[in-house]
């Protein structure tokens, strides 16, 4: 088949897990009240204790495996630095008031004793971790 890519997984189901986990509890997922379909994968990744600990492991290996490799080729820290520049091309990333303009949407921020916040895109810096949304992603 084309267009597929075989790769070799390394460890076991529990330790790819582990790796991708971070990945998994920053991701915004769509809100289970208004799609039914995300309240069971949720639950399925909250009760993976294990290879067999629940019905659908190899739904939680399979996502597992694509977030390791998708950030061993694609989410470098050169890669986050490369779209964190693209997003806040030529605007202020340092607001320093309450209600300047957020780099991302443009919204009032909230500042924060370490950082600031935007309850608008979700952006925020504090202290030296950043997450910066582009406006229409």
């Amino acid at each position: 088949m084309t267009g597929i890519v075989a790769i070799k997984p390394e460890g076991g189901k529990e330790s790819r897990a582990v790796a991708a986990s971070a990945d998994m509890e920053n991701t915004f997922w769509p809100d289970p009240a208004k799609d039914p379909r995300v309240q069971p994968i949720l639950d399925n990744f909250a009760n993976f204790a294990g290879e067999g600990s629940v019905a659908h492991d190899d739904d939680i290996d399979a996502y597992s495996q694509a977030v390791n490799w998708l950030r061993q080729r694609y989410w470098s820290s050169d890669h986050l630095d490369k779209a964190y520049e693209e997003i806040t091309k030529g605007k202020d990333t340092n607001p320093v008031a309450t209600g300047s303009p957020c780099p991302c949407c443009g919204q009032p921020v909230e500042i924060t004793p370490n950082g600031w916040t935007c309850s608008h895109c979700t952006s925020f810096v504090n202290g030296s971790k950043r997450r910066m949304v582009k406006a229409g992603f």
